[in-house]
């Protein structure tokens, strides 16, 4: 699995030197995430500024009265804040960071909180790799492709 992060983050940034494409998405503009564990969708509500929802499957869940761990659906909101325009990047890749709030459906149901990192590198005006990490009462993240709707 380590490896596996090494070569797409190596991939990734590599895509630095051939830039082609536009990543950020702009008002009314809409895009979906999927991976293995998650999917999601964000729209475009101002410059730089995204809302959006996810579902992901949450195999870590931590019990802090029984002392036991259990699976779990999540379902979150969001909020993102879109840096490559201040960043001046180059428009196939986006950066971003925001936060997360929802709840997870497992044993018992969990508020969560949280804020959240990631970055996407598109290899074209459709379809990108996305990473993200996301930080609160409970740790999070995955690996996926974005596919544009607009």
């Amino acid at each position: 699995m380590k490896n596996l992060l090494l070569t797409i983050m190596f991939l990734s940034f590599s895509g630095l030197l051939a830039a082609q494409g536009n990543s950020q998405l702009k008002l009314g503009e809409k895009q979906l995430n999927f991976g293995p564990l998650y999917a999601g969708i964000e729209f475009g509500i101002k410059e730089n500024i995204t809302i959006g929802g996810v579902v992901n499957y949450d195999w870590g869940s931590y019990d802090q009265n029984t002392n036991t761990y259990f699976n779990s659906i999540d379902f979150i909101g969001k909020i993102d804040y879109h840096l490559g325009e201040i960043l001046q990047l180059d428009p196939q890749w986006d950066l971003y960071g925001g936060v997360r709030t929802g709840f997870g459906a497992g044993k018992i149901i969990t508020f969560l909180f949280g804020f959240e990192v990631g970055g996407r590198w598109f290899w074209n005006d459709k379809w990108g790799i996305n990473v993200e990490s996301s930080y609160g009462n409970g740790l999070g993240g995955g690996v996926g492709l974005t596919m544009k709707l607009n």
